[in-house]
């Protein structure tokens, strides 16, 4: 069937054009050109074969998508239309209605994941033993002044080690839930998993990675008031001269050993763009057809705050609105996992990227939806011939 062939490539293409290392096989320019090029040849099939799905929050979230472009293109502002960004959110959703309708069998995405997930890995922990990034991405320069092992962060095959982080937590999530693994398997892609973390250097990621770990495999049936108390007691014992000692007399964790880690200048700024934010001068038109990119005052830093830079982007409605269906149709992708599963995995995809700007970026839906696609095999009952 030519329409689900289409889908299949469709699925990858969303990998491909999501992973940085491949926009600098291309120029800039061509690479945009060759998404554009794979919209319009892919929506118009995707969308035509999906018009008769019900599902409203899908199509409520591509009508906001194509209204914010169309805002913004009457905006004087803007200089360039961001079209590949509105269509590839566009894109994203269109593959998610499809593939209820196709009902995906095939295991070669997940090989291709785990292929990835392997390879990123083992690039990130190598960049650290040789202490200098592999690839020259735009913002490699800007971290070259980390001359020291408490600081120096691996990109791997992303341009920016937050944006390696989330995807790579992402995959964690679905490896740590999934019990059609090996345990030996399982155990060593998680352990990999947490070195490129801390390769990474990021330190909302790890602490979150931390955080799931302890919740899955110990407090996972533990009733929720007693998790409560631990958790005070954890917080309570974190903070001691104790484990502060431990933490500031280790270069382990990178960043987050590093004394008053949690009061330098990048948590403060996260911090700080709600003050800029509901201080900043908003018009009408700023409010309703978005726009705007704020920036830290006398800096180039925008907010580190992906919810508040799409709704400056997007307009209040539309910006908050996206944020919202974002949430709940990854909520509702995970209709095959129980609750406190879908908790582990939605933390480590949009808690993580809450933490930055992040969710700003096409790539942490992509990713999550790319991991869903990939991992359904293994939580069909109807395929228990297939494991690892």
């Amino acid at each position: 069937m030519m329409q689900k062939k289409i889908f299949n490539i469709s699925i990858l293409l969303l990998l491909l054009i999501n992973i940085s290392f491949f926009k600098l096989l291309f120029n800039t320019t061509y690479f945009g050109w060759l998404k554009n090029i794979i919209y319009l040849i892919t929506l118009p099939i995707l969308l035509n074969t999906s018009y008769k799905n019900k599902d409203k929050f899908h199509w409520i979230y591509i009508g906001i998508m194509i209204l914010g472009l169309v805002f913004h293109t009457f905006l004087p502002e803007i200089k360039e239309i961001t079209l590949s960004d509105s269509l590839q959110w566009i894109f994203i959703i269109a593959i998610i209605i499809n593939f209820n309708k196709f009902k995906i069998n095939s295991n070669v995405f997940l090989l291709v994941l785990i292929l990835f997930f392997i390879t990123n890995c083992f690039l990130a922990i190598y960049e650290v033993y040789l202490q200098t990034n592999i690839f020259d991405f735009k913002h490699v320069e800007g971290f070259s002044y980390y001359t020291d092992k408490y600081e120096f962060r691996a990109f791997a095959l992303m341009e920016h080690p937050l944006q390696s982080a989330n995807i790579t937590l992402i995959i964690i999530s679905f490896i740590m839930i999934n019990n059609r693994f090996h345990p030996l398997f399982k155990t060593l892609l998680l352990i990999l998993g947490l070195m490129a973390l801390i390769s990474f250097n990021s330190r909302s990621a790890l602490i979150i990675c931390l955080c799931l770990f302890l919740y899955k495999f110990i407090l996972y049936n533990v009733k929720p008031i007693f998790i409560l108390f631990l958790g005070i007691f954890v917080y309570v014992l974190f903070f001691s001269d104790l484990i502060l000692f431990v933490q500031q007399n280790s270069f382990f964790f990178g960043r987050l050993s590093i004394s008053n880690n949690l009061k330098d200048d990048s948590s403060q700024t996260r911090l700080f763009s709600y003050f800029y934010f509901w201080n900043s001068r908003w018009s009408f038109q700023d409010i309703i057809f978005g726009g705007r990119i704020i920036k830290l005052l006398g800096t180039d830093y925008t907010l580190e705050n992906g919810i508040l830079l799409n709704i400056t982007w997007w307009g209040w409605v539309i910006g908050l609105l996206k944020v919202i269906l974002e949430l709940l149709i990854s909520f509702f992708c995970l209709k095959k996992y129980n609750i406190k599963d879908k908790l582990i995995i939605l933390i480590a995809c949009w808690g993580t990227s809450f933490s930055n700007n992040n969710s700003f970026y096409t790539f942490v839906f992509a990713f999550f939806i790319f991991s869903f696609i990939s991992f359904d095999p293994l939580t069909n009952k109807q395929n228990s011939n297939f494991t690892f």
